[in-house]
Order: structure tokens, then C-alpha cells, then sequence
């Protein structure tokens, strides 16, 4: 698996890849390395878990606090990189288990139904992201974990929007492995990380001139189905239907939590205040007409 994905990278590194691999790209292929070792030098193999599970780490790789801090999430669809994220959390920060998933959906999932993530990261590029309100609901219904952004993009509208719904950092893939790792060592520590880059990027017109935004919209219009995931549209469709949480939770075999929460995105989605306002906002997206009750 991971081979496939090794030659899709066109450098090399020092475990002998074609070209140039970044700092943290390097620690990945180490890791990726080690896993594959069985038995020549003696070492024990590493267990890389599905998509939830502890990972051990290769005796090439420094290790450092493992197991002092409990779980972290990593929410991203490039699975080269959470490799390489992986990695990183358990030998540099000690977390004795990372949840992996690759769709936003997921994420909620595994935030649902665990007590002790710590620290949630997202990418910004990867299915279900397509809404910053998701990543606000996020924060209001797990105010406890430590959330923050771990992207490629580098534009500032995505950077302040991170600061402005309340996440706790903006963190560039570009970083090298010490400072990516510095990073999410001062988000976990209670610290908001914004890119040392932020200042010298361009201020546009609409930025430099935009009155300050009141907290309220009522005018807004709406949300659209496009901008909510398929999880959300799946829990709408049954609310609409007059479905209860609970009846909700059996048929989509999922957690109460869960269905609430995707809940809560809907409404801050559709602007709705309740139930019923978000029932009948979602009658007419779905192009039908509301059961009644």
C-alpha cells in the first residue's frame, strides 16, 4: 500500500525515493521503512491500525514522552500524510493513540463517541469540508478539544476564517518536521498558532475597507444542499420526515451524540433556531412536503 503510494511521489529521500521529500515527508518514509523491516536487524514490527488504533513506532525513529498524552484526530483524505502526522503525534508528542479518518463525517463519528481526543486536525481539502460552519459546530459541540487546521493552502481568507470561528491554530504542510512539530506542541499547550507568514501576505481591497461583519444575518440568505455533507443531508432528510434523535440514531447506526451534532450543523447551516424551522427550511431544499408532527 504504502509502496503505491511512494511512487506516486516523484523525489528522493534518504530511504532511497526518486527526487527530494520534504522534512516530515521523510520522518513518513522512515516510518513507512521500518514497517517493512521484519526481523533484519532484530526489531520488532510496528502496528499501523486500520483507521483507529495505537501506533507503535520503528527503532529508527526518535521517540520522545509516548504515552503522555491521550488520543489526537486526524482528519484528512491524503493518507501519505496522516502517515506522516501519525508519526509525528506519538514519537515527538507523546500521544498514546491517533484516530485516523478521511472524511469530515468520519471525524465527527470518532469525536462522538470518544471521551479523549485532545486535539482534532483538519484539512480543509478533503470531502465534507466544503462549509467553515462545520468546523464552528465543530468548537461549539466539543469545546474541550483543541481544533485546528493543517492545510496546503496558503491563502489568508482561510486564515483569518480559521482565527475568526475560533479554532485554535492554522498550521502550513509546508512546515518542516521541528516546526510542525513546535506547532501542535504550543496548541496543545493552550496556545492559538497562526503561520509566521500571515503578515507578509497581501491585503485585498474587500479586507483592507469590509466593515466589521454584525453577528447576526438575518437577511442571509440560507444554506444550500451543496453545503452540507452527506451525513448531514441523510439526518435531514430525516427530520423532515418527523424523525426523533433516537429514531434517527437506529436507522443511520449511529451515536445520539452524533446525530445531534450533525444536527446543530444543519441548523447554523440553514439558519434555523429549532426543529421546526429547520424541518421546514429543509422541506423546501428537498423539493417536498414535510410530514406533519
Amino acid at each position: 500500500m504504502f509502496a503505491r503510494i511512494r511512487a506516486q511521489i516523484p523525489h528522493l529521500c534518504s530511504e532511497g525515493h526518486t527526487g527530494r521529500c520534504g522534512d516530515w515527508q521523510q520522518f513518513a518514509c522512515r516510518a513507512t521503512s521500518d514497517s517493512q523491516k521484519i526481523g533484519t536487524r532484530g526489531t520488532q514490527r510496528p502496528t499501523w491500525a486500520g483507521s483507529v488504533g495505537q501506533k507503535s513506532v520503528g527503532s529508527n525513529m526518535e521517540v520522545k514522552n509516548v504515552g503522555l498524552r491521550k488520543a489526537a484526530l486526524i482528519s484528512d483524505d491524503d493518507e501519505f500524510f496522516r502517515l506522516a502526522l501519525s508519526s509525528l503525534l506519538t514519537a515527538r508528542l507523546g500521544f498514546s493513540d491517533v484516530i485516523e479518518t478521511e472524511t469530515f463525517d468520519g471525524a465527527v463519528d470518532a469525536l462522538s463517541n470518544r471521551s479523549d481526543v485532545e486535539i482534532a486536525l483538519f484539512d480543509l481539502n478533503m470531502p465534507g469540508m466544503n462549509n467553515w460552519q462545520n468546523l464552528r459546530t465543530v468548537r461549539d459541540c466539543f469545546p474541550e478539544v483543541r481544533v485546528a487546521v493543517v492545510s496546503g493552502s496558503k491563502a489568508r481568507s482561510d486564515i483569518l476564517m480559521a482565527l475568526s470561528i475560533g479554532l485554535h491554530g492554522y498550521i502550513s504542510k509546508g512546515l518542516g518536521v521541528s516546526e510542525l512539530a513546535r506547532a501542535l506542541q504550543a496548541i496543545c499547550d493552550g496556545a492559538v498558532y497562526l503561520p509566521s507568514f500571515l503578515p507578509d501576505l497581501p491585503i485585498t481591497e474587500n479586507e483592507m475597507f469590509a466593515p466589521p461583519e454584525p453577528e447576526t444575518q438575518p437577511s442571509e440568505p440560507m444554506g444550500a444542499l451543496d453545503d452540507l455533507t452527506s451525513r448531514q443531508r441523510e439526518v435531514l432528510e430525516m427530520l423532515v420526515n418527523g424523525m426523533s434523535n433516537k429514531a434517527i440514531a437506529r436507522a443511520l447506526d449511529l451515536s445520539e451524540g452524533t446525530v445531534k451534532f450533525h444536527l446543530s450543523a444543519v441548523f447554523r447551516i440553514l439558519r434555523a433556531s429549532n426543529r421546526v424551522e429547520a424541518a421546514t427550511s429543509g422541506s423546501r431544499l428537498l423539493g417536498r412536503t414535510r410530514a406533519p408532527g
